[in-house]
């Protein structure tokens, strides 16, 4: 996740770019300045992972040798803003309002690139919440007695999934075909 070649960063550099950051893009969040910015220790630093929000202990890690510091934060920080939804919509609105608001600054390549990252997580989330709410489906099928109704299966994988049922199937339109297709492998063993 960078858009410029890596360099090595300093305290005083992160410090200010955090600040920055948080002024610029995120004014309405951490009023009451909780959160802080710190390096990773030495030995939790691996080659894919930039940058942790670490939202119970309100500190974002940034590994020294990052790419664009400004995309690191703006990305973790949006992650603080919207806890406990990872990558999903609400995390993808808040890099999108970043994004216009890189625009608005004329920092058209940063702005592009968190376009993209939201893009890329779309493409990604899409294939992988499809999978995984197909199975889900599979294991609720399976695992109640008999075969229950597949209006009682989106219920409960719906309130598993913090949605109600009619955003669940709005969401996963391909929800009945995996209930179908998991009533038939239960039917036939």
């Amino acid at each position: 996740m960078s858009i410029r070649a890596n360099v090595l960063i300093s305290r005083r550099c992160l410090e200010r770019e955090f600040r920055a950051v948080r002024k610029e893009y995120f004014p309405k969040w951490d009023k009451a300045r909780q959160w802080r910015v710190r390096f990773f220790p030495a030995n939790r630093v691996t080659s894919d992972c930039h940058a942790y929000c670490d939202c119970k202990g309100k500190i974002i890690y940034i590994a020294r040798n990052s790419g664009d510091l400004t995309a690191l934060l703006i990305h973790e920080i949006s992650h603080a803003v919207t806890p406990q939804v990872n990558h999903g919509g609400p995390w993808q609105e808040r890099m999108l309002k970043a994004a216009c608001v890189a625009n608005q600054r004329r920092r058209a390549q940063l702005a592009e690139f968190l376009r993209g990252e939201v893009d890329s997580y779309r493409r990604n989330t899409e294939v992988i919440a499809n999978k995984a709410i197909s199975s889900e489906i599979g294991d609720c099928v399976s695992d109640l007695k008999g075969i229950p109704s597949f209006r009682a299966v989106v219920k409960i994988v719906a309130q598993r999934n913090v949605m109600t049922a009619k955003e669940f199937l709005k969401r996963f339109p391909r929800a009945k075909a995996a209930y179908d297709e998991a009533v038939q492998l239960t039917r036939g063993s």
